[in-house]
């Protein structure tokens, strides 16, 4: 099952920021992908992170920050592979 992103204005109310998603596997919240960006509205690189789950260290990475949404999405998805490797487990 591939990975899924979802408007994060469901689950962060209030919050109008266009680019902030809720990343799923499934119906699972596994992280988040975010722009952040500055009091002069300047965008700076993408956030992700995998939240949901964790492994012993060196496994996979957690958080990192990228240059555009895609890249955040192949580093979610990269990091995500590692996890269900380490944990013998396979999406369906």
């Amino acid at each position: 099952m591939p990975l899924t992103l979802r408007s994060a204005q469901r689950t962060r109310p209030g919050e109008s920021d266009k680019d902030d998603y809720e990343v799923l596997s499934g119906r699972m919240p596994l992280g988040r992908i975010y722009r952040r960006s500055g009091p002069s509205g300047h965008a700076f690189p993408w956030v992700w992170s995998i939240d949901a789950v964790q492994a012993s260290p060196g496994v996979m990475v957690t958080a990192g920050s990228v240059n555009t949404l895609e890249e955040a999405k192949a580093e979610v998805a990269k990091n995500w592979r590692k996890w269900l490797a380490w944990a013998a487990l396979q999406e369906t």
